[in-house]
């Protein structure tokens, strides 16, 4: 009975085995937004310009080299990881200060204007309980190695598995500004 009890509380906690565990399921909830999207885009003519424009802008910022699944992809990834970041980094509102999530913002009011319903966070059980984790994990982690593990845990055990081919496609370009500013503020 201690076993379990212990096994439990620790899944409630947050630990990267229970992250690892939610990792397929979030990697199939953004798969879902994926061809929401493209689905919108094949079927909307505006829809479609007003991607070629947030596309064009990704591509003059970012990287020439962004395809239109990229973007996708990025939309459909923002959509899910967004409140993991609120919740790490609370009051720094990371969508409203940084300028590729404006414009994915932007976009997906866009596409709430078209019709296309279903692209929210919270509307998944599943993801809420990923959202409830982070925060408790975030709200005990009081020192700056705590911050630290818990974020490399998020990047080791969440995302690499549940975007493993972005994360493995783009590397440190994946990796927040917060996270990175952080990292050289604690160096």
């Amino acid at each position: 009975l201690e076993r379990a009890v212990y096994a439990k509380a620790v899944e409630k906690c947050g630990t990267r085995i229970y992250w690892d565990e939610w990792a397929d399921d979030v990697a199939g909830i953004a798969q879902r937004h994926i061809e929401q999207i493209q689905t919108a885009l094949d079927n909307n003519q505006q829809v479609h310009e007003d991607f070629a424009t947030f596309l064009k802008g990704l591509q003059n910022t970012l990287n020439p080299g962004i395809t239109e699944k990229d973007a996708v992809e990025m939309i459909a990834q923002h959509i899910v990881t967004l409140p993991v970041f609120d919740a790490l980094f609370g009051d720094y509102t990371f969508a409203k200060s940084n300028p590729v999530s404006v414009a994915i913002e932007n976009f997906l009011a866009t596409l709430k204007v078209h019709g296309v319903t279903g692209l929210d966070a919270s509307s998944e059980p599943t993801l809420q309980d990923l959202y409830d984790s982070v925060r408790r994990r975030a709200q005990v982690a009081r020192t700056d190695s705590n911050r630290q593990e818990l974020i490399k845990d998020l990047y080791n055990d969440f995302f690499s598995k549940a975007f493993k081919a972005t994360s493995q496609k783009l590397g440190i370009v994946y990796t927040p500004m917060q996270i990175v500013d952080y990292m050289l503020h604690v160096t």
